[in-house]
């Protein structure tokens, strides 16, 4: 009875998307990538690097002008800033599980999956230029994790921007190029 009514919930949470003719087109990226963190306390920092994903593998990256790295490879998560390297096991590490399955599932079309994950609500619109645009926004107020992520994608369904809003104030976006 649970996998039926989990089964219901994600139907019913996807076929909105299918149902305005709207499919994400999983590619490929190898392109520049301009990030911008706003941080808790209001100040902002803005990046630029290159950014690959690999269709149809969980890999990642965003190789920053700066130096700094971001890796997703699979179950490993690697952030190389400010002269620190972390490596983090997904599988193990709830938080960093959340920042790589909402990164990865935007790009795979996983919107349902990642909706029930973050325990959120999914929306979707089409702006004036005709991108589709789904929000995912939490149902409860809680001490960590994303209150909402904003996925753009462009007509022809792949990835522009994404908006990842944090809790606690802080905010990436991220601008494919």
């Amino acid at each position: 009875m649970k996998r039926l009514l989990f089964t219901i919930a994600i139907l019913s949470s996807v076929l909105p998307l299918y149902s305005q003719g709207f499919t994400v087109k999983e590619k490929d990226y190898n392109e520049q990538i301009t990030e911008v963190r706003r941080l808790f306390d209001g100040s902002t920092v803005a990046l630029k690097g290159k950014f690959e994903y690999q269709k149809g593998k969980n890999y990642l990256s965003i190789k920053y002008d700066n130096g700094e790295l971001f890796l997703i490879d699979g179950d490993k998560m690697t952030i190389d800033r400010d002269g620190i390297n972390q490596t983090f096991d997904t599988s193990k590490n709830l938080m960093m599980k959340s920042l790589s399955n909402a990164l990865l599932y935007a790009f795979q079309g996983k919107l349902a999956e990642l909706a029930e994950e973050q325990q959120a609500d999914m929306t979707q619109t089409v702006d004036k230029d005709k991108n589709t645009v789904v929000t995912i926004a939490a149902k409860t107020k809680k001490v960590r994790g994303y209150s909402k992520i904003i996925v753009y994608y462009k007509p022809d369904g792949t990835v522009f921007k994404m908006q990842m809003d944090e809790f606690n104030g802080a905010s990436t976006l991220y601008t494919i190029n």
